[in-house]
């Protein structure tokens, strides 16, 4: 294969990846937007942007040390792999739980069963679209005796004199 060939695929390999991670984020801040907590998706969003700067902040300037005190320099001998050691921070929105198509699955059921004991749960896609979650019988055990919002509120040690009494005053009127 010719060399441009190489070089278009790779430009369309990378150009592909980084529209998933383009559309990753849209994908957050559409579903985040949709049940109004538009400010935790912005919050997430900064705090990854600060976090990726501070390692990036603090990673070069220690790479680059490492490599002007590393052991001198020859010019007839080549110098060790580690000289030319980078540090590459990679911001990625991914979950936190792995994610296998539904047909490795189906041939690695008691690997994904396995690794779902200890605690690492996996979902399971079709078609691209997450379908399924394995996770170990004591977390869904966990997770079902969770308590709903309304008997949380119901079973709130809260008197009548504790909640504060309700403004009876009439609305300011309003000039439209």
């Amino acid at each position: 294969m010719p060399l441009r060939r190489i070089g278009v695929l790779i430009a369309i390999v990378v150009f592909l990846f980084a529209l998933a991670r383009i559309m990753s984020v849209v994908v957050d801040w559409a579903w985040f937007s949709s049940i109004g907590y538009v400010g935790v998706f912005w919050t997430a969003l900064a705090t990854k942007a600060a976090l990726f700067v501070v390692v990036f902040a603090v990673s070069t300037p220690a790479s680059l040390v490492e490599r002007n005190l590393g052991a001198p320099r020859s010019f007839l001998v080549e110098p060790p792999a580690w000289a030319y050691m980078t540090t590459v921070v990679s911001l990625c929105m991914m979950p936190l739980m792995r994610e296998i198509q539904l047909r490795d699955a189906k041939a690695k059921l008691s690997a994904v069963v396995d690794g779902a004991v200890p605690g690492e749960p996996s979902i399971i896609t079709r078609h691209g679209r997450k379908e399924a979650v394995i996770l170990s019988f004591k977390e869904w055990e966990r997770l079902s005796q969770a308590p709903s919002f309304g008997r949380l509120l119901m079973a709130a040690p809260i008197a009548p004199e504790d909640l504060p009494d309700r403004d009876r005053t009439a609305p300011r009127s309003a000039d439209l």
